[in-house]
């Protein structure tokens, strides 16, 4: 566990810092960022209180209502020493689901494709060892309804490709485990596939695709997508951390492949630009021009029915709260680092990025307690 004297540490170095973190997009007509108890303190109180209690060096996190930013900061310090702030670089993992998603969707309000369009249609190199793969479509990639899984291809394992090109490529040994659309598996690759096709439908590569469809159009300047976990690092990712016996050494993350799927590196201040548009239909802070808001709605939206995976929308799962009305998550997981984000009822945004892996599940245990705070209720466990 964290000594007081720890968290004592942890509340100074926040405070001296404080004035320099903060950032607040303009307010949306009657959406007070700060009522009904979702105040900047608030979220500061429970983040330290999250600190004072796990072996957590630091996090960034940001909480929005309608456009207006309740609170965008770091908390703690990074495996160099330094201070986290909301400008701090910080790995997104699985949270970037979303974003490869909404490339996707944009590319077929255009027309460009159908969601339910056979995968190979518009990338004809990927295969797989088994014939049922040619049925694939793009929603089930985005909804891990393809039949692939970690039973059939095993992608931790194996030499780490170095592009998307690659890590098509090396599928045409993956088994499938369930005809396309018959079973739900989370499956990494899902998503590295989908980022391969918009690469290729676009005739650029992922990164700038992905920056001119989302991240420019929202303002989100400081905010990349990589492909392996060297290059997480590269972009400016401090070391992360493993919790063990209550400490959290700072050790070196495994190899591994992540565009598409969970390269993203982001910071407080610009998670706080998504979560703007995520909660009023694609509006941008600081005039940017935004996303149409029905590509944000089909991101949205739940398979629904009685199939596998009802509760899978594009890059998010709709999960249904006690009492209260559904809610939009997606977290994320890589050996010394975590995300997590959701979207509540209201147009409020929460997103928490943590350096602390496996075994921690800090982002996750910060963005429920988060929600509670936006919902009322005390710190979840207490």
């Amino acid at each position: 566990m964290v000594t007081k004297t720890r968290a004592r540490a942890a509340a100074a170095v926040l405070a001296a810092v404080l004035p320099l973190l903060s950032w607040a997009g303009p307010a949306a007509a009657g959406a007070d960022p700060s009522v009904d108890g979702l105040t900047a303190a608030a979220v500061d109180a429970r983040v330290l209180s999250h600190l004072e209690g796990a072996p957590l060096p630091g996090a960034a996190v940001a909480v929005t209502r309608g456009s207006g930013v309740v609170r965008a900061a770091g908390y703690g310090t990074d495996a160099r020493g330094e201070p986290v702030t909301a400008d701090t670089p910080m790995g997104l993992a699985s949270v970037s689901k979303a974003f490869t998603a909404l490339a996707v969707v944009s590319l077929a309000r255009e027309g460009r494709l159908d969601l339910d369009d056979p995968v190979v249609e518009h990338l004809p190199e990927f295969a797989v060892d088994d014939p049922r793969g040619a049925r694939i479509t793009v929603r089930q990639l985005l909804t891990h309804t393809s039949g692939m899984s970690d039973r059939g291809f095993r992608e931790k394992s194996g030499p780490v490709p170095a592009d998307l090109e690659g890590a098509v490529a090396r599928l045409a040994d993956a088994r499938m485990v369930a005809d396309p659309g018959e079973a739900s598996h989370y499956h990494n690759p899902n998503y590295q596939v989908a980022a391969r096709m918009v690469e290729v439908l676009e005739g650029e590569p992922f990164d700038r695709v992905l920056r001119a469809r989302v991240l420019d159009p929202l303002g989100m300047h400081d905010t990349v997508t990589v492909d392996t976990a060297a290059d997480v690092f590269a972009a400016g990712v401090a070391r992360g951390h493993v919790p063990v016996l209550g400490a959290a050494p700072a050790l070196p993350e495994p190899p591994g492949y992540f565009n598409g799927s969970g390269g993203m590196v982001s910071t407080a201040h610009d998670m706080a630009r998504w979560l703007v548009a995520q909660g009023t239909g694609g509006r941008a802070a600081d005039g940017a021009p935004g996303l149409p808001a029905d590509v944000l709605a089909a991101t949205h939206t739940p398979l629904g029915g009685d199939g596998p995976a009802a509760d899978q929308a594009l890059g998010w799962t709709v999960r249904e709260g006690e009492g209260e009305a559904p809610l939009l998550v997606h977290g994320g997981i890589q050996f010394t680092y975590t995300a997590h984000h959701a979207v509540l009822p209201g147009g409020v945004g929460i997103a928490v990025m943590a350096g602390t892996g496996v075994g921690a599940g800090d982002a996750s245990a910060l963005l429920w307690d988060l929600v509670a705070l936006a919902q009322g209720r005390g710190p979840v466990g207490s």
